[in-house]
Order: structure tokens, then sequence, then C-alpha cells
């Protein structure tokens, strides 16, 4: 039994740099789709994101039925989870489309009964548990969830293995996100959190190709299809303030085979590369104009960047700048400069230099540099923020204001003064529940 891995294909992507990038994804989506059939697979797997949005225009959707029906002509079925992007809450989504038109399978909880060909489905309190089955292996899986999610329910309640059974979700795990240059900056659930005895993981959600185990089996995540962002670089340059750099290589894209080892009783994953659009992440520390004219020069040429490359170029800077000079150092049109105010760090004799953490604490710290990244994920940062900064309720013992009651209030006759001018005054009291900014960042009071 052999089945194809593929997630995070990103359907309808567009980015301000390249116009064309809607193409290139459409092409890696066809691409794996056919190199998938071509080694004989049993089925396919889309492990969430199939989609950029929830809501794909009538483009994309042409896309997506034009690929996926060379699988329905092959007689392949593929099975498919709903992830961040492309999930909705709506009745119907895009998915339910092309399930209607017989082009996937989709598995999951879901309000009703599902029996066919590929699809079984079993009762769990008011809904459904709707998982694919293809001989006598079980595939089981569910949409995205976020955080708070994972806090009320229990994975292993509801998923429990059968037999040659694969589970498929579209989660980022604590441990991986750790282990991997990430998009994202947390994970919803740890490794400790997902079921054993599966004889197969299949996730999504992060883009970079990553394997690791749970019991002895692989959880795996094939990573995107093609890049979607700078951070997905095919080479990241970094140069520090002396014009010296570094050039780091990134992982290639592609998509996974697996295949059933009656020797080690689980499924064995195998990586394929699918051919993308390089992209070059570049960032540069402060330095004089002219020194950084002559590095980013090199580095082009070593580099050897070509007409249909993307270039991301990032610079510190201690006052805003011109840097249109850059654009006509790398030979594409594809080209992002962006530049970073920085303060240079001085001290005063005699003064101890000032750092962020005499004004923040670690986890306020790691929230702003997250929110300062090129992308940032809102909807991964919320869990952080509830679980670090929430409000605590008051202690049984603390003293809680009462409001007075306004109706039937008399009004206070104006009391005398005195006879000498503020003399007998009070000085009025501080505003109770007044809040300092580090207090208020992390719930508390004064």
């Amino acid at each position: 039994m052999k089945f194809a891995h593929i997630a995070d294909v990103h359907l309808g992507l567009s980015r301000r740099i390249v116009n064309t990038r809607e193409e290139d994804v459409a092409r890696n989506f066809e691409e794996a789709i056919r190199k998938s059939l071509s080694e004989g697979v049993d089925f396919i797997l889309i492990a969430g994101d199939l989609f950029d949005s929830s809501r794909p225009t009538p483009q994309t959707l042409r896309q997506a039925v034009r690929v996926l029906d060379l699988a329905r002509e092959a007689g392949v079925p593929v099975f498919a989870i709903e992830g961040n992007h492309d999930r909705t809450h709506r009745k119907s989504s895009a998915y339910a489309l092309l399930e209607d038109l017989g082009l996937i399978h989709l598995v999951g909880i879901r309000g009703e009964s599902v029996e066919n060909e590929y699809l079984r489905s079993e009762p769990r309190d008011d809904a459904y548990l709707v998982y694919g089955k293809v001989g006598d292996v079980t595939i089981k899986g569910m949409k995205y969830q976020n955080a708070p999610w994972f806090k009320r329910n229990d994975l292993k309640d509801i998923f429990r293995p059968d037999g040659k059974s694969i589970l498929m979700l579209h989660q980022g795990i604590e441990e991986t996100i750790k282990d991997v240059e990430s998009q994202y900056s947390v994970g919803e659930l740890a490794l400790s959190q997902i079921p054993e005895g599966f004889a197969y993981y299949a996730f999504g959600h992060i883009h970079t190709n990553y394997f690791t185990n749970v019991g002895k089996a692989y959880l795996v995540y094939p990573g995107s299809v093609e890049r979607t962002s700078a951070k997905e670089y095919s080479r990241k340059v970094l140069i520090d303030e002396f014009g010296k750099f570094q050039v780091f290589r990134g992982k290639p894209k592609g998509f996974v085979i697996a295949e059933w080892s009656d020797e080690e009783g689980i499924f064995v994953p195998s990586f394929r590369h699918l051919k993308t659009r390089r992209f070059y992440s570049i960032k540069a520390r402060s330095m004089p104009l002219g020194l950084l004219r002559d590095v980013l020069r090199k580095v082009s040429s070593e580099l050897k960047v070509g007409a249909e490359d993307v270039v991301k170029v990032t610079v510190e800077v201690e006052k805003t700048s011109n840097l249109d000079f850059i654009k006509s150092l790398f030979p594409t049109e594809f080209i992002d400069v962006e530049q970073r105010v920085v303060l240079r760090e001085e001290r005063i004799a005699g003064v101890e230099g000032v750092s962020l953490e005499d004004f923040f604490s670690k986890e306020e710290i790691a929230v702003l540099a997250a929110l300062f990244e090129e992308e940032p994920d809102i909807e991964a940062l919320v869990p952080a923020v509830l679980r670090e900064f929430s409000v605590k309720e008051p202690e049984e013992n603390e003293e809680k204001e009462k409001p007075e009651p306004q109706k039937g209030r008399k009004k206070e006759e104006p009391k005398e003064k005195s006879g000498e001018e503020g003399e007998g005054r009070k000085k009025k009291p501080d505003r109770k529940g007044s809040v300092t900014l580090d207090a208020f960042l992390k719930g508390g009071r004064v």
C-alpha cells in the first residue's frame, strides 16, 4: 500500500513582488499530483491549506478542479482536511463543492453521517466522525483548530487507531516549531497530546519539510509545494556591519510518498523534490552606503541571481535613506527593498546602558518581537497572549470596589470653606485601578 502526502498548496496565492505566484503554485500542485500518479499511489492526502483563502476566486477553483480531476480519472481517491487558511465556519465551503463534484473526500467531525465507497461514519455526541477507508487502511483527521480548542478537547478521546491507521491534522506542534525555522512562533498542541498507535501522522501547517516520531511511527510535515514568502528562502544571506557575509541554504520544496513496511509495521515516508522559483532573503546590518553597495554587488554575483528569481533585501539604517540603488545591483524585476531604522547603542560615561529587559518581561518582549515580524501571524499569537497576560481574578480577601447606587442618591451639600485659603482641604487620593504599562500588559493592577 502506498500513498502521497501533500500539504500547504495555497492555490490562489498572490504576492506583491511577483504577480505570477498563482501560476507557480498551480503548476507545482499539478506536478505533485502527476508524480504521485506515476508512482502508482493507492490514494492521496491533502493535509490542509489547499487554498490560500476560504473564499477562492473562480479562477482558483478552476485550477483545483482541473488538477484534482487527474486523480479522479486515474481512479485514485483524494482525502482532505481544511487548514487555517481555507477553513470556514459557514455551512458549505470550497471543499464541500469539490466533494460534491467527486474530486475529494472530506474527513473530520461533521454534522451528518456519510457512507460511500471511501467514507465511513461513527457517531460522536451530536455529530459524526467521518473517516476514509481504502482497503485495510483507515484515514482519520479533522480541520485546523486553535489552541484553546485543545484545552477543552482531548485528541486521545476522539481519535483511536484501528489497524493500518493514519491520523491527518493541520496543526503546529510546540516541539516541532522549536526545531525548524517556522513562519509561526507558537504551536497549538504538544507531542504528548497526540494519540499513539497510528501507523503514520500526516501533518500540514508548517511549510518546512520535517520528520519526527510518535512512538515508532513517523509524524511528517511535507512542507509547502512552493515558496510562499522570503522566510522560505532558497538562500539566506546575513551581512554584518563590517561587510562580511554568510550564506545559508534553505530547505527544498515538495511532497512525500509513504509506503507500507511489513517489517516495521508502519508507513515509511520518502521525500520528493519539486522545482520552485528561487527566493533570496538578504539582511544587512547598518553600515556606510558605499560599503553596502560593494557588498551587495558581491552577494548578487555569488548567488548568481537570475531574471526570474525573487530577492528580498532588508537593511538596518540609523536614519531613513535612499536605497533605490540596491535594485540596480540585482538582475531581476522581482525585488523588494525594506529599511528598518535602528538606534545606535551608545553609552554615556558613568551611565549604564539601558535594555528592553529593564522595561518589559521576557514574555512581553517575545510578543512584541513577533508583532514586528515581516508577516506576523496574529491568530497564532492569541494563545500566547491569553496564556501569559490573562487578567487575574481578585483574591478572596481582596476588597472589591462597589459602585454607589445612582437612584435616590441625595445630592451632597457643599462644605463650608475654612477661613484660610487651602486650609482644611484634603489632598485628592490617586485614582484607584491606575495601571502602569508593564502591569497593563500583564493584566494586573498596581
